[in-house]
């Protein structure tokens, strides 16, 4: 189904549950069921697993906050280069260095290439695992870590106050916190899901 006809029929429902009438709908698509219901099962070899608001399903079976953080890249003496305003206008072509004024002359601040080895994560790696016992590296490139933090008892609060207290000594650049997605608790379902054999 194109985008298009998507929201059309999606406005169609919308509107008759507005008069007071229930549907039942059954989708694999997580992102349908949070645009529609207001209710949700999921269900795994015929049975019914879990019921419950979207908000209910994500709190009991989530597997606690996914934190992303960019870190600052780290600048050499080599990569600091002062240059006049007419070399400025030449470099400022180039898709592959950013000038930054200082007062009336140029710096150069980025290289033309770079690597992770331009990016120093692992104080931010030490705090995280020290501050959030149980946080569970999914990834890493350039800077960019993204985290799970699965410690039920953590609350958003918590994890907003401690980056914002540490996030210049750790050179974050910028971070996102976001809850566990409805998408991550159904896989987390359908992995119990069993192969049926058909009998002939």
């Amino acid at each position: 189904m194109d985008p298009g006809t998507r929201r059309y029929l999606w406005d169609v429902l919308t509107g008759v549950t507005r008069e007071g009438r229930s549907i039942i709908l059954t989708s694999h698509s997580m992102e349908e069921c949070e645009a529609l219901c207001t209710r949700l099962a999921i269900m795994v070899n015929g049975q019914f697993k879990c019921l419950g608001s979207i908000q209910h399903l994500k709190n009991r079976y989530g597997s606690g906050y996914l934190l992303q953080a960019k870190v600052r890249r780290k600048l050499s003496h080599s990569s600091k280069e002062k240059l006049t305003p007419e070399k400025a206008d030449v470099l400022s072509n180039s898709p592959r260095i950013s000038l930054r004024r200082a007062s009336s002359s140029y710096v150069h601040l980025v290289p033309i290439t770079t690597n992770n080895s331009d990016f120093d994560t692992s104080p931010l790696h030490n705090f995280i695992n020290d501050t959030f016992p149980g946080a569970h590296l999914l990834e890493e490139h350039q800077g960019a870590v993204t985290y799970q933090l699965r410690n039920e008892d953590l609350r958003w609060a918590t994890v907003f106050r401690e980056i914002e207290e540490h996030r210049d000594s750790l050179g974050i650049e910028d971070y996102s916190v976001s809850q566990t997605t409805l998408e991550q608790v159904f896989i987390n379902f359908a992995k119990d899901q069993t192969e049926v054999e058909e009998t002939v």
